[in-house]
């Protein structure tokens, strides 16, 4: 299986922005949302570090990079993601575990995502978001992190991009490729997992639903016709009994909002069409899960656009001040009764709607009743009368299977 890639891009390498689009490519703009929930992020580390890494990884004091670490810039143009967490000393093999004068050392991790292969080799990107680490480490009088570059890949076609090693690896011999950078990072191919292989890893709960929907990405029918799986990983995942949740609830909310989202733009469905995908499916325990989740957001008035959203729902949950917690209490008042009224008229739909279907049966009984009396009507002409079944059909027009038909009934009658 494959592994990740990396994250914050410097100054001199932000030329190639044409080919990024920041937010505007709904990949990057589905991963970024993504990795703004630290339950995920975590999940993913766990899931991507190599055994012989991920030791020494403090996860539990696992949280965003400070602002002072990448110039806020490069990290809107560059990295979809930087988190750091120290690094555990007690893991570290002798003699370095005794060392009285260890640094406060942590891990950078650089988590970036491509839907294409770079023009470059990978490499360039890699050691300008190294330097671009370092250089903030050593103006800020900290010792220097551990940069371990990520790639979340989800390109049409399988990751096989060189770095600049490769290239030279074959002409020559050991002693002159000692002058070649040979960077390591870790990519996350998902074109070379099977979906079975996703959908198997429980562990990663609603992760499952977005490397499946990131891997998928480029076929709209794929989402038509798996929308209810990937929102009932979600949904497993709020009910797993060995794996944290979604917690608190609006993080799950604002999930799917992201999900239904990247579904959405991929497959250009709009949300009523994504939700009444779900409602057709034959899980019924998942449409009412997912139906009440889409109710909620409705309700807390959560239509301002992803980014705006996330930052809303998380200030929300962590607010302390008193100022805060009203004001929230007073917008969630507000959008009460436009839910209210929402579903006033969702229960005036419905009642149109039954009124349509008693039309519909009501239509469907007179086509029946007029059929018969046709039918009486044929057979009363071909007992009186000696018209052949040929002028049956000529003159009054009648289907031919319907004249032979009602012929053999009145042969055959006792």
């Amino acid at each position: 299986m494959s592994k990740t890639k990396s994250s914050a891009l410097p100054k001199k390498a932000v030329k190639p922005k044409a080919k990024r689009k920041g937010f505007d490519n709904d990949h990057d703009s589905f991963l970024r949302g993504v990795l703004g929930i630290m339950l995920f992020v975590r999940r993913k580390l766990e899931y991507i570090l190599p055994n012989n890494i991920r030791p020494f990884c403090d996860l539990d004091s696992l949280k965003p990079a400070a602002e002072t670490a990448v110039d806020g810039k490069l990290r809107y143009l560059a990295s979809d993601c930087i988190y750091e967490c120290a690094l555990q000393q007690r893991e570290l093999p002798e003699p370095y575990r005794s060392q009285t004068d260890f640094p406060n050392m942590r891990f950078c991790f650089l988590i970036e995502s491509k839907s294409a292969p770079p023009a470059e080799p990978i490499d360039f990107q890699i050691e300008d978001y190294r330097k671009a680490i370092w250089s903030k480490d050593l103006k800020n009088n900290q010792f220097m992190g551990l940069v371990l570059p990520i790639l979340i890949y989800n390109g049409k076609y399988a990751w096989n991009k060189q770095k600049v090693y490769d290239y030279f690896k074959k002409h020559l011999p050991p002693s002159l490729l000692a002058y070649i950078p040979n960077p390591l990072y870790l990519v996350l191919d998902l074109h070379a997992i099977t979906d079975n292989e996703i959908t198997s890893l429980v562990e990663l709960g609603a992760l499952r639903s977005v490397f499946l929907a990131l891997k998928h990405g480029h076929d709209p029918d794929y989402f038509k016709k798996e929308i209810p799986n990937l929102f009932n990983f979600a949904i497993e995942d709020a009910d797993l009994g060995n794996a944290t949740p979604l917690t608190p609830k609006y993080l799950l909310q604002e999930f799917l909002k992201l999900l239904s989202s990247y579904v959405q733009r991929r497959a250009k469905l709009s949300e009523d069409e994504v939700i009444e995908t779900i409602l057709e499916s034959k899980n019924a325990v998942m449409k009412t899960k997912v139906r009440t989740i889409f109710d909620v957001f409705q309700e807390k008035g959560m239509e301002e656009g992803l980014e705006k959203g996330l930052e809303k729902g998380i200030a929300i949950g962590e607010a302390k001040s008193e100022d805060r917690i009203k004001q929230a209490e007073a917008k969630v008042k507000e959008t009460e009764a436009k839910a209210k009224e929402t579903e006033a008229k969702a229960k005036e739909t419905e009642a149109k709607a039954k009124e349509t279907e008693a039309k519909a049966k009501e239509t469907e009984a007179k086509a029946k009743e007029t059929e018969a009396k046709l039918r009486e009507i044929v057979k009363l002409l071909m007992i009186t009368t000696a018209m052949t079944d040929e002028q049956l059909v000529k003159q009054f027009k009648l289907p031919v299977a319907l004249v032979t038909q009602l012929r053999h009934e009145i042969a055959n009658k006792p």
